[in-house]
């Protein structure tokens, strides 16, 4: 606990809990942020973060960060991040970041009004929402990956099921050029009418089950149902009488 306020050098720091303040000309080589909070409008060469609560308004070269929350704030701030490596724990990102690697249980959020990242490679797990702007996602593997929004359907409508190669865990980016199929199924009551989609064309837009190949912009999905048509029912006088 207690409080540090630095505008001098620091070799190495460890914090558990309390509050700590790099100033302005404040240079910290490493830090391990396991509790409490720090705040950074100086410089960092390297961040391991588990824990606690960071707020930077400065340059970090290096953030590992396995847990706990982090906020790179606006570009008026300056705020800057040249490597972060995401496995736990949650960003919010209003500033600039070079390469981010997100992996495990890791939260990305790129807002928008700054967040702006050079590159984002996604693992097989961890979790990127982007509004802001970001120049390339891409997988493991290297190749580009574009954004696949899917609209929510309530259950009480139907399902919408979503099949795609080189996707990401979070089903959100799927690399260029793979094959995504679509299938639709309605619930009692309704009927699936078409598919509204843009940003790509699809083989079919009015079969249940169709496909299309991710192209290098982002794609928007939308599944139609209609109510089902209410059935006549036959009365005697819909009967035709048949002579003995």
């Amino acid at each position: 606990d207690g409080q540090l306020s630095n505008n001098g050098r620091i070799g190495r720091l460890q914090c558990q809990g309390g509050q700590a303040d790099n100033g302005l000309t404040g240079k910290m080589e490493q830090v391990e942020l396991d509790g409490g909070q720090l705040r950074n409008i100086g410089a960092v060469d390297q961040l391991i973060q588990t824990g606690g609560e960071l707020s930077n308004g400065a340059r970090i070269q290096k953030l590992e960060q396995n847990g706990g929350a982090s906020y790179n704030l606006s570009a008026d701030l300056d705020g800057c991040i040249d490597s972060l490596w995401l496995s736990g724990g949650r960003m919010d990102n209003q500033g600039r970041v070079g390469e981010a690697a997100i992996s495990g249980q890791g939260q990305l959020y790129n807002r928008e009004g700054g967040g702006n990242i050079r590159q984002v490679v996604l693992k097989n797990t961890g979790s990127f929402q982007n509004s802001g702007q970001v120049q390339s996602v891409t997988n493991l593997m290297g190749e580009e990956l574009s954004l696949l929004t899917v609209g929510q359907v309530s259950p009480q409508i139907g399902t919408v099921t979503v099949q795609a190669e080189r996707r990401d865990a979070a089903g959100r980016y799927v690399a260029h050029g793979r094959l995504v199929e679509l299938t639709a199924q309605a619930a009692d009551g309704w009927v699936f009418e078409r598919w509204s989609v843009s940003g790509v064309e699809v083989a079919s837009e009015t079969d249940h089950s169709t496909t299309f190949l991710m192209p290098e912009g982002a794609v928007d999905v939308q599944a139609v149902f209609v109510p089902e048509p209410p059935k006549n029912p036959v009365t005697e006088s819909d009967q035709t009488a048949i002579p003995a």
